[in-house]
């Protein structure tokens, strides 16, 4: 899934003809007006690939439609009314104003724990320090979203919160172990998962106590916690690989490739170019290697291909 510059569409049609990826994101930079808006995505829609559109919509924290739209109540403010029939009412509200526009897909609900007020990355864009209210919220945000057609993205796992730095411009540690993790963190995971969540995106951390990768390259965080463990089939993505955490793993090529081999479904690339095209040849070169990888890779497919219609189909419903 690729970002790129610019508010009309030859930049993205470019990039799409170079690297046939199975959609793209928008940010405050492709975003100028709702009637642009509008054409863009029409005309992204209508190429021949049929990407889906997606955005980060949260709130007033994170949201690339500031200005635009009205602002809705963020996850913190959510989740200090506790008021579910309103949380589902704000979904419903985000997702009608992302439906009108033409985007497929909404990168939230934020799952992550609050454990500190002022995490660099996370103020303000978590329900609650308490697993079961992170729960209970999230899946009435996703059940809004739904009714409206727009699909969802439960993020980031195993869990952002108790690492203190930003993994937008570093590779955070967590001090969790997998029985912390299995108790707190991942617990509102099982709900999503159970309210039929689209996708689920990992998180730039590293897990020492888990295992030695972060954990959108661990195997055992991906496949053995959010798949055997908590049983979840859809996709898996990663968070951008233009982000620092990403890029302190190793070679985007190689980073890439275990990735994908550790459980990853999408790999989201949001702006340079140049990560896209070494990320692009780190899926070519995985498929080339042989059977057992080429098998990773169609699986993968076949799981993007499922999600693709099922939110193509909710979003035509609506």
């Amino acid at each position: 899934m690729l970002g790129f510059e610019g508010l009309d569409a030859s930049d993205v049609l470019e990039r799409l003809h170079r690297i046939p990826a199975g959609g793209v994101v928008l940010f405050k930079r492709n975003c100028e007006s709702l009637p642009q808006i509008r054409e863009l995505n029409a005309e992204v829609s209508a190429s021949a690939s049929t990407p889906l559109v997606a955005i980060d919509h949260e709130g007033p924290r994170v949201n690339r439609l500031r200005g635009l739209i009205p602002d809705t109540d963020g996850a913190r403010t959510l989740g200090e009314k506790k008021d579910l029939l309103h949380t589902e009412s704000v979904g419903l509200e985000m997702g009608q104003q992302l439906h009108a526009l033409g985007i497929h897909l909404d990168f939230a609900p934020v799952l992550d724990l609050e454990e500190m007020e002022d995490h660099p990355a996370l103020k303000g864009r978590c329900f609650h320090s308490d697993p079961q209210q992170v729960a209970e919220q999230a899946a009435a945000l996703i059940r809004g979203l739904h009714r409206a057609g727009v699909g969802t993205c439960a993020k980031h796992f195993p869990g952002h919160g108790s690492a203190p730095l930003d993994s937008h411009v570093d590779l955070p540690e967590s001090p969790r172990d997998i029985e912390s993790l299995g108790s707190r963190d991942i617990q509102p995971y099982t709900t999503a998962i159970q309210s039929k969540v689209d996708l689920v995106m990992t998180a730039h951390v590293r897990f020492p106590a888990v295992d030695s990768w972060p954990a959108t390259c661990s195997e055992r965080i991906l496949n053995g916690l959010l798949r055997k463990h908590l049983g979840y089939n859809g996709p898996i993505i990663t968070d951008d690989c233009d982000m620092e955490g990403f890029r302190r793993i190793g070679p985007i090529r190689e980073t890439v490739a275990r990735a994908i081999m550790a459980g990853v479904d999408i790999i989201l690339c949001c702006r340079d170019p140049q990560v896209q095209d070494e990320a692009y040849a780190g899926l070519h070169d995985l498929y080339q290697k042989g059977s057992e990888e080429r098998a990773r890779l169609e699986k993968s497919l076949r799981r993007v291909s499922q999600m693709k219609q099922t939110l193509l189909q909710r979003f035509s419903t609506v």
